[in-house]
């Protein structure tokens, strides 16, 4: 019949290109597990730089298991490794936006010079809107009820923009916590168009 070639022929018709493309592939595949893997040192090397088992200690005990079986390859290269950056990431902007402010923006913009695949534009947006977030808190605190309300009400024009970033369930407590309560509605909605815009383009 007209079937396909022999699996022997067909090597031979694919070939040198053929060899070259895989070759290609795999040359690809392993500059990109590079690149990540020196952005996860990176990030490693800013989270020691700040009490790294502090840090760790405020991870969820399931995480902290993690933490302890996962090597760097995984760490770079894995969903689970990307789930444990982003709560080690976390625990370090929360502690900055409740004790230095003045830190997180330092901070922020070497995570996104140094490992923009773990830190990028938008987790940048997301701790700013956080450290707005404080501020209202403080402003609260101070009797400040209309300055809390236009902190609160930028934080959240800027979650909006970028709802599939950083921790909804802490956000919104914070929201709930300033009576923020159209955000509470606003954010989880526009994280739900954002899910499904980018799962059906």
């Amino acid at each position: 019949g007209q079937g396909n070639p022999p699996a022997r022929q067909r090597r031979r018709i694919d070939g040198p290109a053929g060899a070259l493309r895989a070759e290609e592939r795999n040359i690809a595949s392993l500059r990109s597990l590079l690149r990540r893997t020196t952005e996860a040192i990176v990030l490693l090397r800013v989270l020691c730089d700040n009490d790294f088992t502090r840090l760790a200690g405020q991870l969820a005990p399931d995480m902290r298991l993690q933490l302890q079986q996962m090597s760097l390859r995984r760490f770079a290269s894995t969903v689970e490794g990307a789930r444990l950056a982003s709560a080690l990431v976390e625990a370090l902007m929360s502690h900055f936006t409740r004790t230095d402010r003045a830190a997180v923006d330092a901070i922020a913009a070497r995570l996104q010079a140094g490992a923009p695949l773990f830190f990028g534009g938008d987790e940048r947006t997301f701790y700013h809107a956080r450290e707005l977030l404080q501020a209202a808190r403080d402003a609260r605190d101070r009797r400040d009820p209309e300055t809390a309300a236009e902190a609160a009400g930028e934080a959240l024009g800027l979650l909006l923009r970028v709802p599939l970033s950083g921790d909804p369930t802490a956000v919104c407590a914070e929201l709930a916590d300033l009576r923020c309560f159209h955000g509470l509605v606003a954010l989880p909605l526009a994280a739900a168009a954002a899910a499904e815009v980018a799962v059906h383009g």
